[in-house]
């Protein structure tokens, strides 16, 4: 059998890496996926400039660029207003302040949504 040219031992070098980056995220989506949150992203500053940065949640070890930290964060400060909206809404409505169940109601509807 002939020998393989340096090429292709660099393109199997390459393949391999892939490979193995390729199960390294997976592992990390999963434990993404599975941490009960909300994440608490630490910054790993042994990587510089910035945009090389990853965050580290301190729950579940996954890890995330600069860029989805910044749009993780903004989407649970997006979900407080929308929670302060409606329990605004649920506090001033008829229906929900008669009988004392406001809190009850409140409690359901961020149930509700957390689950979500």
């Amino acid at each position: 059998m002939p020998e393989k040219s340096e090429f292709v031992r660099q393109m199997e070098v390459v393949e391999n890496n892939l490979q193995e980056y390729r199960l390294v995220c997976e592992e990390r989506d999963r434990r993404l996926e599975e941490c009960e949150g909300p994440h608490d992203f630490q910054c790993d500053r042994s990587l510089i400039p910035l945009h090389l940065q990853k965050y580290i949640c301190s729950k579940c070890g996954g890890w995330v660029g600069h860029t989805e930290k910044v749009w993780y964060e903004r989407g649970l400060e997006h979900k407080d207003k929308l929670i302060a909206k409606i329990k605004r809404f649920l506090v001033t409505s008829t229906w929900c302040a008669v009988g004392g169940v406001v809190d009850e109601v409140i409690d359901s509807v961020l149930g509700i949504i957390d689950e979500g």
